[in-house]
């Protein structure tokens, strides 16, 4: 039996690019922001003082997350041949075509 690409492989790997495209957006988004407050000149109090540190906790908690983003999909996407069967890459094109038609919004 003759192998195929797999489209649940390519998928997974559009996906990864996708994915890591959008990180690459999402790291900066808190950069001005928070440069702006450790700059002192966008808001000037105590409870700024206080709050320009939970930002900049929160930033690294965020940028934290986003990077985490792709990890479970590169896993997934290795361990997720590159080569299948006909009858396999045929059944995965029925589960998604089925999906889609069940879908509501």
């Amino acid at each position: 039996m003759a192998e195929v690409d797999n489209p649940k492989h390519a998928y997974l790997k559009a996906l990864l690019t996708r994915v890591q495209e959008i990180q690459g957006q999402l790291q900066k988004k808190l950069d001005k922001p928070t440069s702006n407050m450790e700059s002192g000149k966008v808001w000037t109090s105590k409870t700024a003082t206080a709050w320009k540190g939970t930002l900049g906790e929160k930033t690294g908690a965020y940028n934290s997350a986003v990077n985490a983003l792709d990890d479970e999909l590169s896993a997934l996407l290795e361990r997720t041949p590159a080569k299948c069967s006909q009858e396999e890459a045929d059944a995965w094109y029925r589960e998604q075509n089925s999906y889609n038609r069940t879908q509501r919004f």
